[in-house]
Formats: structure tokens, C-alpha cells, sequence
């Protein structure tokens, strides 16, 4: 087991990854150096190392702690009604949309952050609903797609239940090629907007 930090290191880190997360809003991953990361916070470069080999280290911690969060939120999600998964989502959502934003934007042989969500969901479907099939495979992918884009709309100000269910209706009626069948809009709608 890895020994307690201390509040001043555990800030540092923290510093460290904030840096790294808002310079990825203005630029890609593969050009941010550790000196852009040294000028975005007050840490000196031997500091620095102390914390971490190099930019793709901190990536690769990021990931990590996300992976953590999202699975308590998939236990949370388990355990609840599924009237309350959109809470629950739209929770995490508020807390972990900066992180996960800047997490998206890299991509490299050990950070990938739509396959581990992809393969988070599919997991819990697999063990919950149908196990070892291909529904799980396309849900997993339809939850991961939603996720991500979700982090661009501002929770605040969207009802995240009307936005999932819009989402998941329209993702439906297209692999059925029923996408402008408004009858078969409107029933699906209306059955969803029943569980209520």
C-alpha cells in the first residue's frame, strides 16, 4: 500500500493536472511539452519530477483517478432505480466534465478513454442484463457515445433524463431505419415519459 501524502504534495499533484487539463482546452496533447506545464503552474522542474516522469505519466494518473469515479458512479448506478440514473449521471457529469473533456482529447496506447468507458458499460451489462451479447457490445458503445458528448452540454441547464431518453430514441429508430417515423417517435416517447 502507497503511503499517505501530504496535504502540499497531494496540492502539487493536483496543480500539476489542472495545468495539464487546461492547456489540452487550446492544445493538442502531442505538442504540450513539460515546460508549458511548468509555466502553467508554480512548480519548479525538479518538483515536477518528483511527481511524475513526464506528460504522459500525469495522462496516465488522470485516467486512472476517472476510472475510479466511474466506477463508484457505475456501482451507484446498480444500485438505484432507474429513474434515478439521470441524477446519478448528471452528478458525476458536474464534478468530473472538466477532467474528462480534457482526457478525450488523448489518445495513446495507454490512455484511451472511450475504450475504458465502453468497456466499464459493457461489463455492467453483460453482468446485469444480457450477458455475452451483442446488445451489451452496442449498448456499452451507445453509453460511452452519449457520455462523451454529454460532456459538452451544460448539465445545469438541460434536463439530462429528456436529453438521454432523446439520445437513446434517436439511436434506436436509426439502426431500425425508422429515424422519421414520427409515430414511432412520438410511442417511444410517450412509454418512456410513462416510467416517469
Amino acid at each position: 500500500m502507497e503511503p499517505t501524502k501530504s496535504p502540499q504534495y497531494e496540492r502539487t499533484h493536483r496543480a500539476i493536472c489542472n495545468a495539464l487539463v487546461e492547456l489540452l482546452k487550446d492544445k493538442p496533447f502531442e505538442k504540450i511539452t513539460v515546460q508549458n506545464i511548468l509555466d502553467a503552474t508554480p512548480v519548479t522542474r525538479t518538483t515536477f519530477y518528483k511527481h511524475f516522469h513526464d506528460k504522459y505519466e500525469i495522462a496516465e494518473y488522470m485516467q486512472e483517478q476517472y476510472i475510479l469515479r466511474l466506477n463508484r458512479m457505475i456501482r451507484e448506478l446498480e444500485q438505484v432505480n432507474i429513474r434515478e440514473y439521470h441524477r446519478v449521471m448528471g452528478e458525476h457529469y458536474r464534478h468530473y466534465a472538466e477532467q474528462v473533456r480534457a482526457l478525450s482529447k488523448i489518445n495513446t496506447e495507454r490512455v484511451n478513454l472511450r475504450e475504458i468507458i465502453s468497456a466499464s458499460f459493457k461489463d455492467v451489462f453483460c453482468k446485469n442484463i444480457v450477458p455475452g451479447s451483442v446488445a451489451s457490445a452496442v449498448y456499452a458503445d451507445a453509453m460511452t457515445s452519449f457520455m462523451l458528448n454529454s460532456i459538452e452540454v451544460n448539465v445545469e441547464q438541460v434536463d439530462m433524463r429528456q436529453y438521454y431518453n432523446e439520445v437513446m430514441i434517436t439511436v434506436v429508430l436509426a439502426l431500425l431505419s425508422l429515424d422519421e417515423d414520427e409515430e414511432a417517435r412520438r410511442f417511444l416517447f410517450d412509454k418512456v415519459n410513462h416510467l416517469r
